[in-house]
């Protein structure tokens, strides 16, 4: 049903088994899916919190959780998500990639930086992790071109590198 987007469904079906059945990290990641297929961010949140608390070693639910931090525009939120799931899990490619997401938007260009080189060298370099690495770079470039006034011509060295990178 998640795969077909049927989302209210799963959703159903989860509040139903959740109401009469065991609490399941698997049940709650599941919700949380089909929430955040129907945009309801603080749910799916919600769940993946629910999912974390019963099984806190899984670096997948932080990576995930972390991801709806992002979308809901909560970068700080988002920061210790993705630092558990790589303390967890040091080559999980796409918590690395959202760690570097979450520190390119709270002005840590170089860390971010960091985090992208690293997904795409350490992990597979999915089509997904490689798009994502060249949004980091794109932003990356943003943010230190507008230190270029404080930092001067180191940082517009930067910037070029990281332009270059982002689309070579």
């Amino acid at each position: 049903l998640l795969e077909m987007k049927h989302y209210d469904d799963v959703t159903r079906s989860c509040d139903a088994l959740l109401a009469h059945e065991k609490k399941s990290a698997w049940l709650y990641e599941l919700r949380g899916l089909a929430r955040a297929g129907l945009e309801n961010f603080p749910g799916a949140i919600d769940d993946l919190t629910q999912a974390i608390a019963i099984q806190p070693d899984r670096a997948l639910l932080y990576a995930r959780r972390g991801g709806l931090y992002l979308v809901s525009d909560a970068p700080k939120l988002a920061r210790p998500d993705f630092e558990e799931a790589t303390r967890i899990d040091a080559l999980d490619g796409d918590a690395l990639v959202g760690r570097g997401a979450a520190r390119v938007r709270l002005g840590e260009h170089r860390e971010a930086v960091a985090d992208a080189e690293k997904a795409i060298t350490l992990a597979d370099p999915t089509a997904q992790r490689l798009y994502q690495a060249a949004r980091i770079y794109a932003r990356a470039a943003a943010v230190a071109r507008a230190e270029v006034r404080k930092k001067g011509h180191d940082t517009v060295i930067l910037v070029d590198k990281y332009q270059d990178r982002g689309t070579g």
